[in-house]
């Protein structure tokens, strides 16, 4: 009898340890899910960023950007008719990389991977970039599918309070 009782509890104690180190592996492989998740956001991240770059470095590229996009960047805090479509072209890509780089910090921060205090300075200058009538929230109401839905509702509703 007392045989039988040492048996029953060593094999519900081996279940438990078995389901335990089962939960463990799981949790294990989420958070390594979640970390490739992360680096292969920050790397699609990194080379849109390159992309305009890129795009930065050739004039007649810069000239096309600002034809395609003179509408919603001029219209953004006021420009004038004045710019050329290069320079329309220059702002537009380097408020996209910025862009590009605030929507990658964000996704880190929500993700966990970022401390608050860091996300805080990336968001004090998304708050002003995302303020009504600025180039950041032009690009955002624009072009949303470019970004991370739960980024672009993030500027978009804090910049509307």
């Amino acid at each position: 009898m007392e045989l039988e009782r040492t048996n029953v509890w060593l094999q519900l104690s081996g279940m438990i340890g078995i389901i335990a180190s089962l939960t463990f592996v799981g949790l294990q492989l989420k958070q390594s899910q979640d970390i490739a998740i992360a680096a292969q956001y920050g790397d699609r991240s990194a080379e849109a960023t390159q992309y305009w770059r890129f795009v930065a470095e050739f004039p007649e590229l810069l000239e096309d950007v600002g034809k395609r996009h003179r509408e919603h960047v001029a219209a953004a805090n006021n420009y004038n008719d004045e710019l050329s479509d290069e320079q329309i072209g220059l702002r537009y890509v380097q408020t996209r990389s910025y862009i590009e780089s605030w929507d990658n910090n964000y996704f880190q921060y929500i993700s966990g991977f970022m401390a608050e205090e860091s996300w805080a300075v990336y968001e004090s200058r998304l708050r002003r970039g995302c303020s009504s009538g600025g180039i950041v929230r032009a690009i955002l109401v624009n072009h949303p599918e470019a970004f991370r839905q739960s980024f672009v509702n993030h500027c978009l509703q804090d910049a509307d309070v």
